[in-house]
């Protein structure tokens, strides 16, 4: 309940004022420190001292906690920005793969189709 709350608290500031103060547009208002806060205030509760079942320190488990956050959004961003760069080169463009014929010309079908008949 406790990661909730504060998670929720740390949602609704940022869905609130922190979105207008950037000037970003949401739709779903989702904004996204909500997982990121509830990751790593799990290492607070994995200790034993805090009624978890880990024999770890929380100080211990909050680093790996927060290495294991940061290498996702490393991992995350990394991955974007190479399928951002794929979109910009083109390939994926359909206008760019598109064959043309010259005006006139029959399709390969037809033409074989107009050859082989002996009507």
């Amino acid at each position: 309940m406790a990661i909730g709350l504060v998670a929720g608290v740390i949602c609704f500031v940022g869905a609130t004022s922190l979105k207008r103060r950037m000037g970003y547009d949401d739709s779903l208002d989702a904004f996204g420190v909500g997982g990121l806060v509830g990751s790593i205030l799990t290492g607070v509760f994995a200790a034993a001292s805090m009624g978890g079942s880990e024999a770890v320190t929380i100080s211990h488990q909050l680093e790996v906690q927060a290495t294991a956050c940061a290498a996702t959004a490393a991992w995350s961003g990394a991955m974007t920005w190479v399928l951002h760069q794929g979109r910009r080169s083109g390939p994926l463009d359909p206008a760019s793969t598109r064959t043309t014929r010259p005006s006139g010309s029959t399709s390969p079908r037809t033409r074989s189709a107009a050859t082989t008949s002996d009507g």
